[in-house]
Formats: structure tokens, C-alpha cells, sequence
């Protein structure tokens, strides 16, 4: 789970809170790769209700979060940092960003 809060800046549980997944890492390595200041730490439910944006990262990807119990968040999912973090991710993953192309091995490649 990942919420950006009213300054830009995108929070995140640590790891003794969430399992320490691929996806997650990777996040978080795009947003420090984009500039977007990445605090990972305690993070309280009013700060999730409170959030401009939140986004989920799993096996499958990056998806925006529209509401926290059924309270719309302020941004129209997905906000402007999601966006564009799941936009880097997705070319990540599909090998069209050079940055991030060490993270992948094409099958029948070994490294």
C-alpha cells in the first residue's frame, strides 16, 4: 500500500509492517529514480483517509485506490504521481525503459 500526501510525497509502511515484495521494491525504486521523496515508516489510518492519492502493488501490478471506506480520496484515481508511477513500472517490467533493463532476463538469457 502506498498513499501520496498533501506535499507530493509518497509514504509507505516499512517492512516489518508489509512483506518485502518485488513490486513494492521496485515502486520504490521508481519513485526515488523520479524524484518523488519516499518515506517509509508507520503509517496511520487517517493518514490513509487523509491522502490526496493510494495506490496497491502486487504480483500483478500497480492499481489506484478511489476511496478508503467508501470515502472518495480528493485526487480522481489515478492521481498524477500514480499515474505516473504505474506508467514507469509497466515499461519497466516490459523492458521498454533502459533505465530498469538490468531487472529483467529475457527468457532463454541467463545472466
Amino acid at each position: 500500500m502506498f498513499l501520496v500526501d498533501a506535499r507530493g510525497r509518497l509514504r509507505t509502511p516499512s517492512l516489518e509492517a508489509v512483506l518485502p515484495g518485488i513490486t513494492r521494491m521496485s515502486v520504490v525504486e521508481i519513485a526515488k529514480h523520479e524524484g518523488v521523496p519516499v518515506y517509509e515508516g508507520v503509517v496511520e489510518l487517517a493518514e490513509l483517509t487523509g491522502a490526496s492519492e493510494a495506490f496497491l502493488a502486487s504480483s500483478v501490478g500497480v492499481w489506484p485506490v478511489a476511496s478508503v471506506d467508501k470515502k472518495p480520496l480528493p485526487t480522481p484515481a489515478p492521481g498524477k504521481i500514480s499515474a505516473r508511477l504505474k506508467a514507469r513500472f509497466d515499461r519497466a517490467v516490459s523492458g521498454a525503459d533502459p533505465d530498469f533493463a538490468a531487472w529483467l532476463t529475457l527468457a532463454g538469457e541467463s545472466k
